[in-house]
């Protein structure tokens, strides 16, 4: 049973840290925009390329959680580092098109 809660909170924080950052990064853009000098257009490129790399990760991420099912805490913490270190590089980026 303990584990099993450990799990629960385990899925529910992880879910709350990736919808967090997600919505940061609508609050982000005006700032990215001033700080690389890019247009409205070039943001919306962005956005665009965001949401189809979420589109095309999210089939395969589904299908090795159900493959992995056994090691899903591991998965998932696996998965939230590598989320948080793409962010990490995000905020080193010194140009747009490293973005």
């Amino acid at each position: 049973m303990k584990k099993n809660l450990a799990l629960l909170l385990c899925f529910f924080f992880s879910h709350a840290v990736f919808h967090f950052l997600a919505q940061s990064f609508a609050v982000l853009l005006p700032s990215i925009q001033q700080t690389f000098g890019v247009t409205p257009v070039q943001i919306g490129a962005l956005i665009t390329v965001r949401e189809i790399a979420i589109g095309l990760i999210s089939l395969p991420g589904g299908i090795l959680s159900d493959y992995f099912a056994r090691h899903r805490a591991h998965l998932l913490s696996g998965c939230l580092l590598l989320y948080g270190i793409a962010w990490l590089l995000i905020g080193w980026a010194h140009y747009y098109y490293v973005l």
